[in-house]
């Protein structure tokens, strides 16, 4: 898939290729480093590749944002959505320098507030977004973005919410 999107971007020179194509790397490296254990053999380090897992999901959802406003052109067509999806990439941004900051403090629980936080308010603030586009859509791919963004953004916050409760389970998400 990121080589067909790839050859799209060389041929056609639309920028949502490219931005596409990022985003399918940084996911397969994201569910790859953590299923295939690349990120510990990488690191040598449990604790390193732990960070640096989580801090692919925010590198992931800055290059979703580009993808989304390039493929809607948002800037002309959506501008208040547009705006939106600046102020979501620079708080990634914020998120990840915060990540880097507690990293080097060794401050896990910062870490883990940070993180759990972050990924309600930003996919929250995001499903508002995606709400008002469904109102103001002009077109059909409006309208379609909008619902599979939504489900992108939806599957953090549903499990978010409604996760078991921890006495449950163990620190690494086995059954106790």
């Amino acid at each position: 898939m990121c080589f067909t999107t790839l050859s799209f971007y060389f041929f056609i020179k639309k920028s949502e290729f490219l931005w596409y194509s990022i985003y399918i790397v940084v996911t397969f490296v994201y569910v790859c480093g953590l299923k295939f254990g690349i990120y510990e053999f990488v690191f040598n380090d449990n604790y390193i590749s732990y960070w640096v897992s989580q801090s692919f999901l925010f590198v992931d959802n800055i290059v979703y944002l580009f993808f989304f406003a390039s493929f809607l052109q948002s800037k002309r067509e959506y501008p208040f959505v547009h705006f939106l999806v600046q102020v979501l990439a620079v708080l990634n941004i914020i998120i990840l320098i915060c990540i880097g900051v507690l990293f080097v403090l060794e401050d896990t629980i910062g870490f883990i507030f940070i993180t759990q936080n972050a990924y309600a308010i930003l996919n929250f603030t995001a499903l508002l977004g995606l709400a008002y586009l469904m109102y103001v859509g002009k077109d059909p791919l409006a309208y379609v973005m909008a619902l599979a963004t939504s489900a992108y953004f939806a599957a953090p916050l549903v499990r978010t919410f409604f996760r078991p409760r921890k006495t449950d389970f163990c620190w690494m998400g086995s059954i106790i």
